[in-house]
């Protein structure tokens, strides 16, 4: 019903789950999120450390479906 387009763990989406899945089938193509809700709100000062939490998040869950 709604897309929130925030960062990953800030919502109901249960990422271990998707990860094992995508893990388990041997997925390796491309893998995006959509965080402007995320980042938008931050004062300019957090600019830079939210794009850099942006970052480390999407390489957290691809080391989880990369292994």
């Amino acid at each position: 019903k709604r897309d929130l387009h925030t960062l990953p763990y800030f919502s109901k989406i249960d990422w271990n789950a998707v990860t094992a899945a995508l893990a388990e089938i041997g997925y390796t193509g491309d893998f995006t999120f959509e965080a402007t809700e995320f980042i938008t709100p931050l004062p300019r000062a957090l600019a830079l450390p939210g794009a850099k939490m942006m970052v480390a998040t999407g390489r957290h869950l691809m080391g989880k479906i990369l292994g």
